[in-house]
């Protein structure tokens, strides 16, 4: 059953004796819900896993934690927390550490099967309208006729993949069934709705025409793919190559129509996001990893958020600074830290991931490591909270 995230890091914290759940997202940040399977799992893997997926109510993912030495376990979304340190005068030594090596700024999100009762027709996302104009006034895409030349053409693009081999994607696409309702308003006559896959592009498809049916009714299509399912073709088009699914309608009007489209589902339907960032890619060139495939986003709006996520993480290149200051218990990590370096150009917060103190006759000193990289969460808490401990439980 989904459950909280909050909830079930609480649970997690409940057999561990030594650990209390004080300071477990106290500003209730996250907003998803999770269902896992956890038994035989080690405490610090389901946490770890957990905070990793969690999302706030806006679809940003991303929050730290630590244990303090009081045995309490702090849980908060990344870059929430403030340090109330001011190290103005107070830096003994420092070093300076840039990495550009690790940014990547275009970001593919590959998600699973989208869950029940999800339609590609139900957003504008991935469309595009070449003659008319789109709108989205329910749950189904209404084009407004081109008024020149009384056509409406508008496409949503595929992706090319359909399964997962292990972790790897399996190409090329392939669509086994296409599902769609569609109606044209009434005032028109010699109506004629086309549906295209095109195989990879406009010289290459696969096409149904439907004339003679009735205005201003939905009409339901099931569309089975393959030499059997009673397409036509123009070109050479490949079964295996699908990149586009085409509508295009004409009619001789009376006055303006328009062309309604619903419940568009082309199974088996996979999830898809995507993200760039231009100001990043001017300065580095176009920097794209392999894509990144999470079975568990079943929609496309989330699969967008998790490249969103991913491009903020990776998109500017590190900065890491090793500083020195006097002794100072108020440091946490996980906590913003401003520095200001004038003489290297750095004015800016700071995450602390690392805290070292160090002790010699009557004089304390305290080491940091901080980074403008918005680190995994794995980092800190392979740091700070290393527990052993078998759990079985299911959530």
């Amino acid at each position: 059953m989904p459950t909280n995230g909050k909830t079930i890091i609480k649970d997690v914290i409940a057999v561990c004796n030594y650990l209390t759940d004080y300071g477990v997202d106290r500003n209730n940040d996250i907003a998803s819900t999770h269902s896992y399977a956890f038994d035989e799992k080690t405490p610090w893997n389901v946490i770890r896993d957990v905070a990793d997926a969690c999302s706030t109510s806006d679809g940003a993912v991303g929050f730290d934690g630590y244990v303090d030495p009081a045995g309490n376990l702090w849980i908060f979304k990344r870059g929430s927390q403030t340090s109330t340190v001011d190290l103005t005068d107070k830096i003994i030594r420092y070093k300076v550490d840039y990495d550009v090596y690790r940014v990547k700024n275009k970001i593919k999100v590959y998600g699973g099967d989208a869950y029940n009762g999800y339609d590609w027709s139900d957003s504008l996302t991935n469309w595009t309208c070449e003659e008319g104009t789109m709108t989205l006034p329910g749950n189904y895409i209404c084009v407004q006729e081109n008024t020149s030349s009384h056509r409406a053409k508008f496409y949503r693009t595929v992706y090319p993949y359909t399964k997962l081999a292990g972790d790897k994607l399996q190409y090329p696409s392939s669509i086994e069934t296409v599902n769609f309702t569609f109606q044209m308003t009434i005032g028109v006559s010699n109506q004629s709705f086309t549906v295209k896959l095109l195989a990879p592009d406009d010289s290459n498809y696969f096409y149904q025409t439907f004339t003679g049916f009735t205005l201003g009714l939905w009409i339901d299509k099931q569309l089975a793919t393959g030499p059997d399912g009673g397409w036509s073709s123009s070109g050479s088009p490949d079964w295996g190559n699908i990149t586009k699914i085409k509508f295009e309608a004409s009619a001789t009007p009376t006055g303006t129509y328009y062309v309604l489209l619903g419940g568009l589902k082309c199974l088996p339907l996979k999830t898809y996001g995507f993200a760039e960032d231009a100001a990043s890619q001017g300065l580095y060139g176009v920097r794209m990893p392999e894509p990144t495939v999470d079975s568990s986003l079943t929609r496309d709006d989330d699969c967008a958020k998790k490249a969103q996520s991913l491009l903020n993480y990776y998109k500017d290149k590190v900065t890491t600074i090793t500083l020195t200051t006097f002794g100072n218990n108020a440091f946490k990590p996980g906590d913003m830290l401003y520095i200001n370096l004038p003489n290297d150009n750095i004015s800016g917060s700071f995450r602390i991931l690392e805290i070292t103190h160090t002790l010699q006759d009557v004089f304390w000193q305290t080491e940091l490591l901080l980074s403008n990289e918005p680190i995994m969460i794995d980092y800190i808490f392979r740091k700070m909270f290393e527990v052993q401990k078998t759990l079985a439980s299911n959530k």
